[in-house]
């Protein structure tokens, strides 16, 4: 099991390297290649979701289901990363609360399905905003 503080120093880490991502653009505008800044970002993007998966399902699964989880949600997260910019990842936070909710009423296994169809669907739904957004400008 991963100690609490363990568990906060790696989503401090992922947010971190999200953070790089995102604002060393403009703070080192003309130091680092866009390209660095870009895989900065989605390796940051991608880890939030990974570390969280891995910390919500490592009680209630065995190493297989936890890799399992972790490894969909991290494809997920990197998928919506590139797609989405941030949507992805609000996306997933309110589907981490919903499965915690759901998780005090139904056993382990029918929770994460759940979550994982309205996962579906709210990256479904935050591609399609992010495609309305770069559609106006």
């Amino acid at each position: 099991m991963v100690g609490w503080k363990k568990a906060l120093a790696l989503l401090v880490a992922a947010f971190g390297i999200a953070a790089v991502g995102v604002y060393a653009q403009e703070i080192l505008p003309d130091v680092v290649p866009d390209a660095v800044l870009f895989w900065t970002y989605v390796v940051g993007m991608t880890a939030i979701p990974g570390v969280v998966t891995y910390l919500r399902t490592r009680p209630d699964f065995g190493d297989r289901g936890v890799a399992l989880a972790t490894a969909v949600s991290v494809v997920a997260g990197g998928a919506a990363a590139v797609c989405t910019f941030v949507f992805g990842l609000f996306a997933f936070l309110v589907v981490a609360a919903l499965h915690l909710v759901l998780r005090r009423f139904l056993r382990a296994v029918p929770a994460l399905a759940v979550s994982a169809v309205v996962l579906a669907a709210g990256l479904g739904y935050a591609t399609l905003v992010t495609t309305e957004f770069l559609n106006r400008m």
